[in-house]
């Protein structure tokens, strides 16, 4: 008897310390330049990567001061967000004390901070330092051009490229610093907002780079499951079947995109400010190549509860393309869709030809294949 009472003691001894391994105690407290407010911790990537219960956290500012404690699972990234007058860069929270002093007029900034994140920052930084320099370059050169008037299509095709290299710049040394350092947490957070933007075959050689004990967290576990869902929607892959129905409820057919020489898929929604902006763009693209095989479809990821305020931006809109309803974005969620707007030119072979294209370089690719 004394033998069984005291294996199963062990054994819930044993079980106590593996939860606790997987419990990290931290507090996160500083100073702001406000007496009074919230302060939120929100999520710089998709909400899937959190658990539930680490997906927004919220205190309150009492005279300029604030204060997070509590235990995470694992260092989580987040933006330190104060009502709606401040927003940080990414900051990671780790396991420990971190001591923070905002000033809310350095907006988009990691402000002061004092623990571990600050050393592995000041790290990172020095890695990035020719990466933004050649960011800064495209920015100076983009204003000065535009300042003198419209842009040539010899200027604009230069800014492209100039740009186009910049993210190839920035995504090798994301793959330098991740390689560099493997169990950095905030490598992991950088790279989950990268994923955001669309799927680039150096991601695979990014995710590998990282410590296992990084890809086996609860947000390691399911970056990896959206690459392999971005991964299906890459160039040159067929375009995987869209569960959406047009307005009437009628369903997008799987051979819809043999009818046209390229169709644009556009996922939006309705209350997003840069998928409204581009309208205007991608109406005159629509207008001057619908007549030599240029289509776009729409596919709106609105909740149930949102159908009115949908019909009505549509109308709004004038959209002259044929729009499709993805219900509570089911569809774009299993095609590993996380930022909007996001787009898929696919042939009438139903390949994908380029994703996330923006309107100057799509109007240049129709130009060369339609005209």
């Amino acid at each position: 008897m004394k033998l069984i009472f005291i294996g199963l003691f062990l054994l819930s001894f044993s079980s106590v310390i593996c939860q606790n391994r997987n419990s990290l105690p931290y507090k996160i407290y500083g100073s702001v330049n406000v007496d009074s407010g919230s302060v939120a911790l929100v999520p710089v990537a998709n909400e899937n990567l959190y658990p539930e219960s680490f997906k927004t956290l919220e205190t309150t500012i009492n005279n300029g001061r604030f204060e997070f404690a509590g235990e995470i699972p694992f260092p989580l990234g987040y933006y330190i967000i104060i009502d709606e007058i401040y927003m940080s860069d990414l900051v990671v929270v780790y396991d420990g004390d971190q001591r923070y002093e905002i000033n809310i007029e350095n907006n988009r900034q990691v402000p002061q901070v004092e623990g571990r994140f600050s050393q592995e920052f000041r790290t990172y930084n020095e890695y990035f330092k020719e990466t933004l320099k050649a960011r800064e370059s495209y920015y100076r050169l983009r204003d000065s051009l535009e300042s003198k008037g419209e842009l040539s299509k010899d200027q604009q095709e230069m800014l492209n490229s100039m740009l186009e290299k910049s993210y190839q710049m920035h995504d090798s040394t994301l793959l330098k610093f991740t390689t560099d350092h493997p169990s950095s947490f905030l490598g992991l957070w950088k790279f989950a907002q990268l994923t955001k933007f669309g799927y680039q075959p150096i991601f695979e050689d990014i995710m590998n780079s990282l410590d296992k004990n990084v890809q086996s967290t609860y947000a390691g576990k399911h970056l990896n499951e959206s690459l392999i869902s971005a991964r299906r929607t890459s160039v040159g892959s067929s375009m995987p079947p869209i569960n959406a129905n047009n307005m009437e409820g009628k369903p997008l057919e799987k051979d819809y995109f043999s009818m046209h020489r390229y169709t644009l898929i556009d996922f939006w929604y309705e209350s997003c400010a840069p998928c409204i902006a581009q309208f205007p763009y991608l109406k005159e693209l629509y207008e001057k190549y619908q007549s030599q095989g240029f289509n776009i479809i729409g596919i709106s990821t609105d909740r149930t509860e949102q159908r009115s305020q949908l019909l009505e931006r549509i109308k709004e809109q004038n959209l002259p393309w044929p729009q499709y309803w993805d219900e509570n974005g089911l569809a774009a969620n299993e095609l590993g869709i996380h930022a909007y707007p996001s787009s898929f030119l696919v042939d009438n072979d139903g390949n994908i030809v380029l994703v996330n294209v923006r309107h100057v370089a799509l109007a240049e690719f129709l130009q060369k294949t339609l005209e």
